[in-house]
């Protein structure tokens, strides 16, 4: 079933004897500024509700508290199941949704980024532009931090000398040091939604138990409760964490499905209707609030005489949910050939030339300079290529003479030759051919920490908690694997501990730095050995701890090779153009794997289709395969939804009428 567009809004209710009618409601969604945006689409009823048995479901243990239950599911989505969250009342209509989509979570995640991003702007560069003025009920003027956001102006999260907003919304992305690739992306885990909500319940309760009081005692026993003080005021995280798909943790084969899978699951619009997972239950609670407190909003600017409640379902049946499938592909298109690999050859080679000519020729455009995130120009050698100036390869430039005044490239990229064996025939020296690239390690990365329950830490005590929680592991429940000399992986806890005292259960990394490997590697053809200072500078595991100061030199590994030999002998001409569309010879698997990355990163900006099957890279027994000629199909693979997703029930309830005596 085709999973419910985001946030059921603007319904115009048409009455009919007093009665609305179901049929009779139209639905739409909100786009990410939390505005109407008119879309054909239905929640369902259910003819026979089922209560779900509570007996059947899977219980989700925090990973923060000891034995301490954050979540429930069964076949697969999140139910609710605490009694006292359960309304007990009974709504008008009932109306079921399917699974939550990607494509929905990223809409409220829109939201949550472009709020905090008006935010900024409007304590930076001016309230009255970003903010819209608040007052108080006696008309009184509110601090700027309770202004309302204004939605008209645009924002520009784009980094260029021209963007005025982009210092002030720099603090929204990941750290240059942290940057896969150098890409300016935004650092999810800096997405918190803050909202507010009432506690009738608490109220409730607090409001009985003292007219109770009242009556024992037959007088003023204690103070009558305020609904103020049951406002409650909470934040949930929107990070979602997709190295869940890996389950091989082997460091054997980095760019294979589960790679791709935590790459582009959760954004790419392939998957824009597959469920979300990543989350949990207290994330969708919140995630429920925002479409509530949004609906009723709408709900009361419409005078339409309902009020709505988001809930977790406790009533079946759950829907089948789909699996992710990747259908087999053949992969005779991951040959290489001469043809393919002369331009891989002659890219590397022009980059180094332009990295050359760039620093000492700057005014001839070899190089765009670079900026950091207040927009101050960084070192040239930092700065990125510009392939718009030419090289003029015609001329023996080996044979020139060193002279910085003359025009470039004469003289100047003498480095990249090598007269003493060459002479003056013009060749470049193959060895100093070295391509330098990066590659996340989601293994890694992807490992859960391996936690110790024999000192528990007793938040109740530290921090006056009424109920008992245990943190497991370290000092604060927030720094409960930060350190910790026990695991490598996941050792940052984004939870909040909400009103409920649940631990929204969120992990990701403080640095994720440190699962980022680069790699560098000489790409001729013929040459086997890593690179010319005969050090590989690619960090990997060591006795199970990342040690930064030693590149590996001797630890056996598919993703840190042994470093090969050094070969003295200048490698002999390699014939690209007698035969351009056979197989490349001499390819070890390491020079395969950096072509294959570095013509992925190009084509991934216009590939269409499968962005899991086109970011694959084969493995070593399939690239020997491949460059011999056979035919190798990479066999269907049909992975599981690693964690539970959700859906949920709108309940409508009528707004009774107040009486005017």
């Amino acid at each position: 079933m085709k999973a419910l567009t985001l946030l059921i809004s603007l319904i115009f209710l048409q009455y009919s004897m007093g009665q609305a009618s179901i049929s009779k409601l139209d639905f739409g969604k909100y786009n990410k500024q939390g505005k109407i945006k008119a879309y054909p689409d239905y929640l369902h009823e259910l003819e026979h509700e089922t209560f779900i048995d509570l007996a059947e479901a899977e219980v989700h243990y925090s990973r923060v508290f000891f034995q301490d239950t954050t979540s429930m599911s069964l076949n697969g989505y999140l139910i609710e199941f605490n009694k006292d969250k359960i309304d007990p009342n009974s709504a008008e209509i009932q109306l079921y949704s399917d699974y939550v989509s990607n494509s929905d979570w990223n809409l409220y995640r829109n939201y949550v980024k472009d709020s905090i991003a008006r935010r900024i702007l409007g304590e930076e560069m001016g309230a009255d532009k970003w903010l819209v003025l608040n007052k108080d009920s006696e008309g009184k003027v509110k601090h700027e931090s309770e202004w309302n956001l204004n939605w008209d102006e645009k924002i520009n999260f784009s980094k260029t000398t021209h963007n005025v907003q982009f210092p002030y919304l720099s603090q929204m992305f990941y750290y240059p040091h942290a940057r896969f690739n150098n890409e300016m992306n935004i650092d999810e885990r800096k997405l918190n939604y803050l909202f507010y909500w009432i506690d009738f319940q608490g109220y409730e309760r607090a409001n009985a138990s003292f007219i109770n009081r009242n009556i024992v005692a037959k007088e003023a026993y204690s103070k009558k409760p305020d609904l103020r003080d049951y406002i409650i005021r909470e934040i949930s995280p929107v990070y979602r964490d997709s190295t869940i798909w890996i389950k091989d943790t082997s460091l054997n084969h980095f760019g294979n499905i589960e790679d791709g899978l935590v790459t582009h699951y959760n954004t790419h619009k392939e998957y824009a209707e597959m469920p979300v997972i990543g989350i949990s239950q207290p994330q969708a609670r919140s995630y429920l609030k925002w479409l509530e407190l949004n609906h009723n909003k709408h709900l009361v600017e419409s005078n339409a005489p309902y009020f709505v409640k988001y809930e977790l379902p406790i009533v079946g049946p759950l829907e089948t949910l789909p699996k992710m499938e990747i259908p087999s592909f053949e992969l005779d298109t991951w040959m290489i050939s001469n043809k393919q690999y002369k331009a891989f050859v002659e890219y590397v080679r022009d980059s180094i030339a332009r990295r050359i000519l760039g620093e000492e020729f700057e005014s001839e455009g070899y190089l765009n300079p670079k900026y950091d995130n207040f927009l101050q120009e960084l070192d040239k050698s930092e700065w990125n290529l510009n392939w718009a100036g030419k090289i003029d390869w015609s001329r023996k430039t080996s044979g020139e003479k060193y002279d910085k005044d003359k025009k470039p490239p004469y003289g100047i990229l003498d480095m990249l030759y090598y007269p003493a064996y060459n002479g003056d025939t013009n060749l470049i020296d193959k060895r100093k051919l070295i391509f330098e690239y990066f590659f996340y390690d989601f293994k890694t990365a992807s490992i859960e920490p391996r936690r110790s329950t024999m000192d528990n830490f007793d938040c109740s005590r530290e921090y006056g908690y009424n109920v008992e929680k245990k943190c497991i592991g370290w000092d604060e429940p927030i720094d409960c694997f930060r350190g910790n000399s026990q695991f490598l992986g996941k050792d940052l806890d984004l939870s909040y501990v909400n009103s409920r005292m649940e631990s929204q259960d969120v992990f990701s990394h403080e640095d994720r730095s440190n699962f980022i490997i680069r790699d560098k590697i000489n790409i001729y053809p013929g040459i086997n050995y890593r690179d010319f200072n005969k050090l590989s500078d690619k960090y990997c595991q060591w006795g199970n701890v990342y040690n930064y100061d030693n590149p590996c030199m001797e630890y056996d590994c598919e993703m840190c090779p042994q470093i090969e030999d050094w070969e003295s002998e200048i490698p002999s001409e390699y014939d690209f153009d007698t035969n351009p569309d056979a197989p490349v010879q001499g390819l070890t698997y390491y020079q395969f794997r950096a072509y294959w990355w570095w013509w992925n990163k190009e084509r991934r900006k216009v590939v269409k289709g499968n962005p899991v099957i086109a970011d694959y890279i084969p493995s070593k027994d399939e690239f020997l395969k491949i460059q011999n000629g056979e035919s190798v199909i990479h066999p269907k693979e049909v992975h599981e939804l690693p964690s539970p997703t959700f859906n949920y029930v709108v309940k409508f309830y009528k707004i009774q009428p107040s009486s005017n005596n």
